[in-house]
Parts: C-alpha cells; sequence; structure tokens
C-alpha cells in the first residue's frame, strides 16, 4: 500500500480532526495548565478559512482511501524591523499522523511534500513549533533535520510563590 499526499479538501474535515484531536489529547497528558479535553480541536470555519488562503496549504496523506495523516503549512514574512533581516519562510503551523499508523513513513512523506510546497514558493526555511514534553515529535523533526533555533519558557507563579514561602517570609535564593 502507497501513501498519498493531496491537498486537502472541505470533505476532508472530519478526518483532519479526528487526527488533529489524536495529538491534542497527547498535548492534554503534556501539559494540562494550557491544553484541555475537547471534542472539536481544529474550528471547521478555520480548517475552511486555510483552504481558500493562497498563502497555506493543508496536505492530507492517504492510505488508499483513508486519511492517515495531515500537514498545515503557510507563507509568512519577518517583521519589518531594521534589525532583523527580511525574509519569507515557510511554517508548519500543525502536523500529524493516525496513531496507529505511525512508523510507516507517512510522518516523513508529509513533511518532505511541506518541503517541496516551500520550495516551490521560494522561501528562505521551514519553521514550526513544538513542545519540549512532545519527545517523538522532537526526535521526528531532527531526523527530517530541523534544528531548535530558540527556545520559549515560563513559570508557573503559583508553584514559585508556594515553593519560597519559608516561616512567613519570601526565600529569593539568596541570603536568609
Amino acid at each position: 500500500m502507497e501513501v498519498k499526499i493531496i491537498e486537502a479538501s472541505t470533505t476532508d474535515y472530519i478526518e483532519v480532526n479526528r487526527i488533529v484531536r489524536e495529538g491534542h489529547e497527547e498535548h492534554v497528558e503534556g501539559d494540562r495548565s494550557i491544553f484541555r479535553s475537547v471534542e472539536t480541536v481544529m474550528p471547521e470555519d478555520y480548517y475552511n478559512e486555510l483552504l481558500k488562503n493562497d498563502n497555506s496549504k493543508i496536505f492530507i496523506a492517504k492510505l488508499e482511501e483513508e486519511t492517515v495523516g495531515f500537514a498545515i503549512i503557510s507563507l509568512e514574512v519577518s517583521p519589518p524591523f531594521p534589525s532583523l533581516v527580511s525574509r519569507n519562510y515557510a511554517y508548519i503551523h500543525d502536523f500529524g499522523v493516525d496513531q496507529k499508523k505511525k512508523r510507516r513513513s507517512i510522518g516523513s512523506k508529509l513533511f518532505e511534500r511541506c518541503i517541496q510546497w516551500s520550495e516551490e514558493k521560494n522561501v528562505t526555511s521551514v519553521e514550526l513549533n513544538v513542545w519540549e514534553f512532545n519527545e517523538d515529535a522532537l526526535a521526528f523533526y531532527e531526523k527530517q533535520g530541523m534544528k531548535a533555533i530558540s527556545r520559549r519558557m515560563r513559570i508557573d507563579i503559583k508553584y514559585l510563590f508556594s515553593s519560597r514561602w519559608e516561616g512567613g517570609k519570601m526565600n529569593f535564593g539568596g541570603d536568609k
């Protein structure tokens, strides 16, 4: 059975949302302070807007007639700041493969199609965001040749203040 990568249509929405939801549930397990379980992860209006937008593309991976993966990619432009090099790049907003179909090169073929589309659009690079807890995705993207270029960090204020409160006063790690 050969995997085919095609452009999405409105009729693919339900299956795309099913795969998005599978990946989303992994994110819920990874960080419940950000993600929560919902039935419809990707609003249908958003999906349809992407289909109409000339600067974005949704690719679908099909195994025979079954939808087994998807990728959402768009063209982006760097902010027009004098301190930044002006560049056009592609951004993968979402990417997923059916949990039961992983490890069959479906993701690699989808990623390859994203790269091909990006080359056709004459961009300088392809970028995406991946959560630190998503070790499988990190390994996959690194295997595709991607490298980290920045790191987003946070601190949980409730944890910060509860762990630093000692004997009626705050301990900021300095002199007590």
